[in-house]
């Protein structure tokens, strides 16, 4: 038997890429972005910028953060080197039988051309939520996906050309080619004037506390190597069904120099798990009382929504989708010391701390608190989150922490040359650390506060047999 151990960061993979693989750079032909929400009077700024010379048809999805489900979708037609700016607030409804209920709102003074969006603001809709309850809870906070589709080499160029005025060329010709009865692509011939995806995409995303003066800013998880060769796509802009199952199966290893290794799975969304297999993740906690330190852990299952239903769940997952829909983790904390500590989380249902750690649903936040902690300040309010607990009163209220499955059953690929069976542990899971200070007295009588977000850092183990 042969174990590897890869170490990778959203941002940083020591050790073997693939096909489909984390860029370490940053940039590539599918964006993830961990986290986004307006609870708490929050607001998400997303950037996403094209690096190359080339014009992309860009896919925007917003997936809620239980089961992933979009929630708004829509094509940005990018020019050479463009930017894409927007902002996601919190905002009253305006659908009958929800009117003044707190939702999530999409505002952009980009000049880039997004067909059918109002870019003043268009609400978040719970029209593709098939599961579950259909409330605006769940819309103000999950993931984003922003997918390269295509690269066009005709009039898509000059249409989405900002030229010297900074606006677009002919970004109403955009829109009437997908006319279903006079247009290109709308007629059934989308990709017209479309070539494969070269990639690029990069993204830099800041989540706002307006009413106090905060700033977390994080990266987003650049994917590539996601397409087959010669595959690429172009749906209408209202389409929220492109995702990250039509990546390639196969991963290719090149790591030191050595002959690549070639991964086969049985579909393309394994291959995206894979890339994204974390058995262990790691980073650091920050509860000093005296600057009232808070930590909340985001973990985000981009690919979870793929491996279950009603019916049935499948690996890696193990949740039962008809009771908690949660996969069992532990969290372990050590303080700078070195004590290592088990921590439990507090279930708001059962009004008592429970051992057993849960990620739930495609969003799930951890807040850290130590013993004793009452009213339980959070950064982000989510809905989707646990309280846990540190239970040791000794411990040192700053140290690292790690996070395992237990009970995830690895991934499984063959090796083409070898015919060996290869298992990769752990859970597709991504996100970020957001922690929280206040100095009472940074000058007297003046209150100081700060903000930060750094990303979790994930081993993987893949296993080897004859």
């Amino acid at each position: 038997m042969k174990i590897i151990g890869i170490i990778c960061a959203l941002s940083l993979c020591i050790g073997p890429a693939w096909s489909v693989h984390v860029n370490p750079r940053g940039s590539g032909e599918v964006l993830l972005i961990p986290y986004y929400t307006v609870n708490n009077g929050l607001n998400t700024l997303v950037t996403v910028t094209n690096t190359t010379a080339e014009t992309k048809a860009v896919k925007v999805t917003f997936r809620e953060g239980l089961n992933g489900h979009p929630v708004l979708t829509y094509n940005v037609y990018m020019a050479a080197f463009d930017m894409w700016s927007m902002a996601v607030v919190p905002s009253e409804s305006d659908v009958a039988g929800q009117v003044g209920q707190v939702t999530a709102r999409q505002l952009s003074g980009d000049n880039s051309c997004a067909p059918f969006l109002d870019k003043s603001g268009t609400e978040f809709t719970t029209e593709h939520i098939t599961d579950g309850p259909d409330d605006l809870a769940r819309l103000r906070e999950g993931y984003i996906e922003v997918i390269d589709m295509a690269m066009s080499n005709g009039p898509p160029i000059g249409w989405a050309d900002l030229g010297g005025s900074g606006r677009p060329g002919n970004c109403e010709q955009i829109e009437q080619s997908w006319d279903v009865q006079s247009g290109i692509w709308g007629r059934g011939d989308p990709l017209r004037y479309f070539v494969p995806a070269s990639g690029g995409l990069k993204a830099e995303v800041n989540l706002v506390d307006v009413a106090n003066g905060l700033n977390f800013s994080y990266p987003a998880v650049a994917l590539d190597g996601v397409f087959a060769e010669d595959v690429f796509f172009h749906s209408h802009p209202m389409d929220g069904s492109l995702s990250l199952d039509v990546a390639a199966n196969e991963w290719v290893q090149q790591s030191g120099g050595q002959i690549p290794q070639t991964r086969v799975f049985d579909s393309g969304i394994d291959a995206v798990s894979a890339a994204l297999m974390a058995d262990q993740l790691l980073s650091t906690y920050a509860l000093d009382e005296f600057i009232l330190g808070q930590t909340e852990v985001v973990y985000t299952q981009p690919t979870r929504r793929f491996y279950q239903n009603e019916e049935a769940v499948l690996p890696p997952f193990q949740a039962d989708p008809m009771q908690t829909a949660c996969d069992v983790a532990t969290v372990s904390a050590s303080d700078y010391g070195g004590s290592l500590v088990q921590t439990t989380f507090y279930d708001r249902e059962a009004q008592a701390d429970v051992a057993v750690q849960a990620i739930c649903g495609s969003v799930m936040v951890h807040q850290l608190v130590l013993p004793g902690t009452t009213g339980h300040p959070t950064i982000t309010a989510s809905n989707n989150r646990i309280v846990v607990t540190t239970p040791a009163e000794n411990l040192t209220p700053s140290g690292h922490f790690s996070t395992t499955f237990p009970q995830a059953v690895p991934l499984q690929a063959t090796d083409p040359e070898t015919s060996e069976i290869v298992s990769i542990s752990g859970l597709p899971v991504i996100g970020l650390v957001l922690t929280r200070f206040t100095n009472q007295n940074a000058q007297p009588g003046l209150l100081a506060q700060y903000g930060g977000a750094q990303s979790l850092l994930s081993i993987k183990h893949e296993e080897t047999a004859p």
